[in-house]
């Protein structure tokens, strides 16, 4: 009797300490709550932004964790640097694929698409309404949406949704012009993405002579597309990158041909 009355007390304490652990919890974020309402009037922070801001807020306390990144396993820094690259290749080079100009590169097995995943490839979360670029800034990166949905708004354009699946890479062009953003990325849902980053991917490819003339007759053809475009964008169509990469593949096909060679 006596042990059953021990432990039923403990079990009564335990349950006491947790509640009140829980209203403290409850406390300090009716604190903060306040705070935060106060900071933003004292600092005349638009409604806009406020309700944005508060929006983020309650969708994070809801949102489940984002997925580990390489990054965050700090032991895997111990493996060879071959391991570390047949790691990032399957973990990175299905994205790259869905790229019509590096699904091309690949098919020629030029070297350099392993470097690429192992040197240039960055893993990133963004939560609700974050951005990943915006209007003006520099462009030094391409993206490629590995999970979630963004929005991609011009000035005087409509709204679009870039989901995984429909379109989901931005800023090619980063790659191959020097690039302002025309536009703003931002984070509709918690989403990932990587980051290519331009500078390491063009320092690759110039690396392999065929990969790198390949890469300067895409490149020239992306320019001209461009230049004849009523409106640069940083979403171009899967459809348009495509007919690039099929005609530089016609050039380099063409080439080898009439040198007596195959790539």
């Amino acid at each position: 009797l006596l042990f059953a009355m021990v432990t039923f007390s403990s079990f009564i304490s335990s349950i006491t300490s947790s509640m009140t652990h829980l209203r403290n919890l409850r406390a300090e974020q009716d604190k903060q709550k306040m705070m935060l309402r106060s900071y933003f009037s004292a600092n005349n922070i638009s409604i806009d932004l406020t309700q944005r801001i508060w929006d983020s807020l309650r969708h994070c306390k809801h949102r489940p964790q984002r997925r580990t990144h390489e990054k965050d396993v700090e032991i895997l820094n111990q493996l060879p640097n071959m391991l570390q690259g047949e790691l990032r290749e399957q973990l990175f080079l299905p994205s790259l694929l869905e790229v019509p100009f590096f699904q091309r590169y690949f098919f020629f097995k030029w070297g350099g698409m392993r470097m690429l995943c192992h040197s240039a490839i960055e893993e990133s979360f963004l939560h609700l309404g974050e951005d990943l670029f915006a209007l003006g800034e520099i462009g030094e990166n391409m993206y490629l949406l590995s999970d979630g949905e963004m929005t991609y708004k011009r000035s005087g354009f409509v709204e679009e949704v870039v989901t995984r699946g429909s379109g989901q890479w931005a800023a090619e062009a980063a790659i191959w012009l020097v690039w302002l953003h025309r536009g703003t990325f931002r984070a509709r849902i918690p989403s990932e993405a990587l980051k290519v980053n331009a500078a390491k991917s063009r320092d690759i490819m110039l690396e392999h002579s065929p990969s790198a003339l390949f890469a300067a007759r895409y490149a020239g053809l992306f320019l001209k597309f461009m230049s004849n475009s009523e409106s640069w964008t940083d979403v171009l169509s899967g459809h348009d990158t495509a007919t690039l990469a099929d005609d530089a593949c016609d050039l380099e096909m063409r080439d080898h041909f009439s040198n007596g060679s195959l790539p």
